[in-house]
């Protein structure tokens, strides 16, 4: 009777219990190394854990949070709209300072609302020839200035007249910091935030990696917006396509970064003789030389750098912020200001639920929390990516998921866009609306 037992006792004996060679003798077999590795992600598995839940403040303006120790540490909207202003500003700062002094004009009087997009073109908006007449020149001049003798600010080139390596390396770093900005803005503002191993996967240009990857920035209704995130499937089913759209205020400094400086710094690289990575010619977050290296994914931020980023840039913040924790609270977030978005179609004899409810719940979509919420076969407008699988409403509704979460952070104060039948249902959008109407009385 005791022999199955016995015999799965040796075998798994030798397997997790013997002892193997290690510069450690404290942790000498690998069950001792599982001990080991928990004990050294514990800390950051407790910050990350999923069972905090969000109180939200009837206002809809303040969100109590759980902290690691289970304390409730209050977050306020305004807290979120000054770091959403705060890295939008810097974002703007840092690509204007990536310009020599005398061409700081051509990012003022740079506006990305003059770029169009072909939707059914799988290049990138800066590479399509109807873009090509405005943005080349600019990275001519910006180039030909970088190369100037003498020019102070960078110093890319020495007094004898060759490029300094370091120099260029240096100004290579400055797009780092830029998509550190961004990266943490747009979490903060897009509606439901990709997960964080996302960022590494979205595509400003389409890459042929044996088959075409389609690219992920995209100008839809004249709004700059990211979607179709390469990195979305699950174990048994595809998740549904995703939109997001950029605010105004950071979409200008990152059309400028990766339309103009970014082409004049590989040129650069190149001059100097340096490997170009792929990563540079398609994709959004990237990291140049960075101070420590590893062997996977070393040219992109990964997941850990996105939300080592934000934690940097919010130090001042209550709450320690990460990809997950904006996804569940701004979902939750909207459930209680928009009960609307997250409800589900009524079923067949079901009577529970109104029948005025939207065929598909945007908040749900946006944050890929639904299987196979995507796929159209019939309508085939091009004034929505191809690659996306979604109608110009679907597209639309997901866009708007993003300005309600841009209205409620502070950065779309006048509510644009917002749907006029959803804001009725929703007592914290009424609220806002009649917060402008007697500002606007008493002034």
């Amino acid at each position: 009777m005791f022999g199955p037992k016995k015999s799965l006792v040796q075998e798994y004996q030798p397997k997790w219990l013997s002892p193997k060679s290690t510069d450690r003798g404290g942790y000498s077999t690998p069950y001792m190394h599982l001990k080991r590795a928990w004990l050294a992600a514990q800390l950051e598995a407790l910050k990350e854990k999923a069972d905090s839940g969000y109180f939200v403040h009837q206002d809809g303006q303040a969100v109590d949070v759980r902290d690691r120790r289970g304390t409730f540490r209050t977050l306020h909207m305004d807290q979120l709209r000054l770091l959403a202003t705060r890295t939008a500003t810097e974002a703007n700062r840092l690509v204007k300072y990536c310009l020599p002094a005398d061409c700081e004009s051509l990012y003022e009087s740079f506006d990305c609302r003059w770029l169009k997009d072909n939707l059914a073109d799988p290049k990138s908006v800066f590479l399509q020839p109807q873009n090509r007449h405005l943005i080349q020149p600019i990275q001519t001049k910006l180039l030909n200035a970088l190369l100037q003798p003498g020019e102070k600010r960078h110093a890319i080139v020495r007094k004898d007249g060759k490029i300094d390596s370091d120099a260029v390396r240096r100004y290579a770093r400055l797009e780092n910091d830029i998509l550190a900005n961004v990266s943490t803005h747009f979490g903060l503002t897009c509606g439901i935030s990709p997960r964080e191993f996302q960022y590494k996967t979205l595509l400003c240009d389409s890459l042929q990696d044996g088959t075409l990857k389609w690219r992920c920035m995209f100008v839809v209704d004249n709004c700059w917006c990211l979607g179709h995130p390469d990195a979305k499937k699950t174990t048994n089913a595809e998740l549904g396509e995703c939109l997001w759209v950029l605010t105004h205020m950071i979409s200008v400094p990152l059309t400028f970064l990766i339309g103009v400086i970014r082409p004049t710094l590989t040129e650069l690289m190149r001059m100097i003789g340096d490997e170009i990575p792929i990563s540079r010619e398609c994709h959004i977050f990237v990291r140049n030389y960075p101070i420590i290296s590893r062997a996977l994914d070393n040219d992109v931020m990964s997941g850990p750098d996105v939300n080592a980023n934000m934690q940097m840039l919010s130090r001042d913040l209550p709450v320690r912020l990460t990809c997950n924790l904006l996804r569940s609270m701004v979902t939750t977030l909207l459930e209680h200001c928009s009960p609307m978005m997250l409800r589900k179609k009524k079923k067949k004899g079901d009577e529970s639920v109104d029948e005025s409810v939207v065929a598909c719940p945007s908040v749900l979509e946006q944050g890929q929390h639904m299987l196979l919420a995507g796929g159209t076969h019939y309508v085939k407008s091009l004034n929505v990516p191809p690659v996306l699988g979604l109608t110009l409403e679907k597209a639309r509704r997901h866009m708007m998921v993003s300005r309600m979460v841009q209205s409620l952070v502070g950065v779309n104060p006048m509510g644009e866009g917002l749907d006029e039948e959803l804001l009725k249902t929703s007592p914290v959008y009424r609220w806002r609306q009649n917060e402008r109407k007697a500002l606007a009385e008493a002034r």
